[in-house]
């Protein structure tokens, strides 16, 4: 991946269960102002595999707080 595809990942990009990261947008330099961009071309648009996709999460999905335990 390109140093402008890595720096606009945003977590909609990446599936961590099925080992996919989708590269769709890129990071530009517009006025001394960084923002997303498109790529350049149609086949800058594509679904990159990590490797080993992850079937069932080692970490909660959904934030876990500490119960009051009452003394």
């Amino acid at each position: 991946m390109r140093v402008s595809e890595v720096c606009a990942l945003t977590w909609d990009c990446v599936d961590l269960f099925e080992g996919t990261i989708i590269v769709d947008k890129i990071m530009v330099n517009v006025n001394k102002e960084w923002v997303f961009g498109i790529p350049k071309t149609a086949s800058l648009y594509r679904t990159e595999h990590t490797g080993k996709a992850r079937h069932s999460p080692s970490f909660p999905l959904t934030p876990t707080y500490p119960r009051n335990i009452a003394a």
